[in-house]
């Protein structure tokens, strides 16, 4: 029902923001001040679909593929 992610990043000082986009392109939710190791629990009230989650810190951006059934 729901998505767990660790934020992992190469910077302990630098704060990490979250958006979930859908497959469509709009974006679903955004998380900011993240912090280095902080675990979330995303995805609850999404609707079945894929998802993206975009992870920024500074400079570096990584994207995780999310799939809800």
């Amino acid at each position: 029902n729901s998505f767990g992610l660790q934020v992992m990043g190469s910077d302990q000082l630098t704060r990490i923001s979250l958006r979930v986009i859908d497959a469509n392109g709009r974006m679903v939710e955004q998380i900011d001040q993240l912090r280095v190791g902080q675990f979330i629990q995303l995805g609850n009230t999404y609707d079945k679909g894929i998802y993206f989650a975009e992870l920024i810190q500074g400079n570096q951006r990584k994207v995780v593929k999310l799939l809800k059934n």
